[in-house]
């Protein structure tokens, strides 16, 4: 009896410069183009970033994080040599999300509030939710409590409660160091946020956001429509980003909390790339539990590494994603070490 043949090993992928060259990758505005050798297929490739703990590192005082991004900037850097348009993915607002646009030296669509809002490349903004929603649920809070609870939407008390901090009369997790820092941050389309809660405030305020059809989450208290998450804002994003040549729109996409797993399942569904960004302070070498918080199948993840490291030493996993489901190669080999301490999720 004859023994089946050994399979065939696949083709080696295809460095990107060879396809470049056959003019089979192309470097747009809204990303790199590229007619994938194992599939046939044109793909749009793209990639998105969280801020907080990703992007920055959100172990340092909030005035001094936007200087913290000089190794995840070098990481986008990277992506920007190989043609990839480069995004933002938040829960800040969106006047904050421009802020980090020049430091990090992206130029891409952003998406803001945790998904409540997301502007599109040619600047369309969308958004979901509205302020009147909002504004009875923060009146709804505050007559729980007992006071007038300080909110993103109320500028003259948010900024009384920020003077009170100021002068150590009340730590209310602010942290901004000036005026113009606070109103970024309270300068939201579609969310708001709520200071100066004790917890057992925030309890209450989180079972009337929801009554309210809001979710609550944060230090500040977050107060953010449904269904609106971080996933399905970058599902409107790819849907209004194909092109009719293009037969898929692929992200990478870079996180490290709880409210980036929508966005990573969501990339993954797209046949893209997600990247679990780890805590270099926690136990467990992530922001939050992964067991009580399962991260979807398929995400690669850097344990044990905050920030911009960690995306640099994604960056050759993620090359060798590329190649082994499409075919071709990005150069991001020496971008960083290989970790195998952190597999892909199975």
């Amino acid at each position: 009896m004859n023994a089946t043949p050994p399979a065939a090993p696949p083709d080696p992928a295809v460095p990107l410069d060879e396809l470049r060259r056959r003019g089979e990758a192309v470097a747009g505005p809204d990303g790199l183009r590229v007619r994938a050798p194992r599939t046939g297929e044109w793909l749009l490739i793209l990639a998105l970033t969280d801020l907080d703990g990703t992007a920055n590192d959100e172990r340092v005082p909030e005035p001094a994080r936007l200087a913290t991004v000089g190794p995840a900037r070098a990481a986008f850097a990277r992506l920007h040599e190989s043609g990839v348009a480069t995004g933002i993915c938040t829960a800040r607002s969106l006047g904050e999300a421009r802020e980090y646009r020049e430091s990090l030296g992206v130029d891409g669509p952003i998406i803001a509030e945790n998904g409540a809002v997301f502007v599109l490349p040619d600047g369309t903004c969308r958004r979901l939710g509205d302020a009147g929603t909002l504004a009875a649920a923060v009146a709804a809070i505050s007559a729980a409590v007992g006071r007038p609870v300080p909110s993103s939407l109320d500028w003259p008390g948010l900024e009384a409660a920020w003077e009170a901090e100021r002068q150590g009369r009340a730590p209310v997790c602010l942290g901004h160091e000036s005026r113009a820092a606070l109103r970024r941050a309270a300068d939201r389309v579609a969310s708001c946020f709520l200071v100066g809660l004790s917890p057992g405030e925030k309890e209450v305020a989180t079972r009337l956001a929801a009554a309210a059809g809001l979710d609550a989450f944060g230090d500040l208290l977050h107060l953010v429509p449904r269904p609106a998450d971080k996933g399905l804002a970058l599902g409107e994003l790819l849907d209004s980003l194909r092109p009719p040549a293009t037969a898929a729109v692929v992200p990478i996409v870079f996180g490290n909390g709880v409210n980036d797993l929508p966005l990573f399942a969501r990339a993954l569904r797209a046949g893209g790339a997600a990247v679990l960004v780890g805590d270099v302070a926690s136990a467990s070498g992530f922001h939050f539990d992964p067991v009580r918080h399962p991260v979807p199948a398929g995400t690669i993840t850097v344990p044990g590494v905050s920030h911009g490291p960690a995306i640099l030493r994604s960056l050759p996993r993620i090359a060798e994603f590329f190649a082994g489901q499409y075919g071709f190669r990005f150069p991001w080999e020496e971008a960083g070490e290989r970790s195998p301490a952190a597999p892909e999720i199975p």
